[in-house]
């Protein structure tokens, strides 16, 4: 995302490219659909990424085809998903990319080298502790380290316009130093959302000075923003968040991982709660 020097300048940038995750799945081609409906929304390119990787497992002997006739098949693959979004979104500019490498390694660079404003991954595995693991990997690798903003769609989640923005933050004085509440802001004025700011509490911690204060400061940041601030008391920031999400409409998680103690702990292999598989809308990462 182009970098934002003043608050007034928001509604005049807008998205030019969207870079989409692809591996032919049917949790990728919601995720597809879900990017193609952003692209139209924003008058924005969308660009089908897929990685593959090379490996003798598999062949006779170690033979490894020719690096020709193994993509053969994946291009076709790709016309297909074109063919489906040029009928069902006749409106938007669609083109695609092949690299071979891993995923997690290769997205992020493919999208900076396609200027790409955000990255959409599609996530499936909810019931599957194995498809969990590695896609779950995935999604948490490029959420947590790419610098352009990803989008997390999880499998059972469907596209719909975007009128509630969740915020999940800590109320720690880090947040006055860096650029995130800018985005935050920035994303809330593409949409015209309302935004819903969150922030997890354990049932037996008291509100300090340093959290009242931060309170404060967002409550003076997001004042030129229609908001809310809801405090929720849980010992798993995940179950709290999802517990709200369950029970209020919002439209979009925002996090922000550098600035987020609990971000790691959402995603780790041990957390059966992951919030990643059980959020019931799409997830934003973003950095500052």
């Amino acid at each position: 995302m182009k970098e934002l020097s003043n608050i007034k300048n928001l509604k005049s940038q807008a998205m030019d490219n969207i870079l989409v995750a692809v591996d032919f799945s049917s949790t990728s081609k919601n995720a597809v659909g879900y990017a193609a409906n952003l692209a139209d929304y924003f008058g924005a390119k969308l660009t089908l990424f897929h990685a593959y990787h090379v490996s003798g497992l598999g062949f006779d002997a170690g033979y490894i085809p020719p690096i020709e006739d193994m993509t053969t098949g994946i291009e076709e693959e790709m016309k297909k998903f074109e063919g489906w979004l040029k009928y069902t979104y006749p409106d938007i500019t669609v083109d695609h990319c092949i690299e071979m490498g891993l995923a997690a390694d290769t997205i992020e660079s493919v999208a900076n080298e396609k200027q790409a404003d955000l990255i959409v991954v599609g996530l499936s595995g909810q019931n599957d502790a194995i498809k969990e693991h590695v896609f779950g990997s995935i999604a948490a690798r490029v959420a947590e380290t790419s610098k352009i903003p990803v989008l997390v769609i999880p499998e059972h989640v469907r596209y719909s316009p975007i009128k509630k923005i969740a915020y999940a933050c800590d109320l720690d004085k880090h947040l006055e130093t860096n650029d995130c509440l800018m985005k935050v802001k920035y994303f809330c004025s593409l949409f015209d959302a309302e935004l819903q700011v969150l922030n997890v509490i354990k049932p037996e911690e008291e509100m300090s000075m340093e959290k009242a204060n931060t309170d404060s400061y967002l409550e003076e940041k997001f004042y030129t923003t229609k908001h809310d601030t809801f405090f929720i008391y849980d010992e798993k920031v995940d179950k709290g968040l999802v517990q709200f999400l369950d029970h209020h409409e919002s439209d979009l998680l925002i996090t922000c991982p550098k600035t987020h103690n609990f971000f790691h702990d959402l995603f780790i292999e041990s957390n059966t709660k992951k919030l990643v598989f059980h959020s019931p809308v799409p997830i934003l990462t973003l950095h500052e």
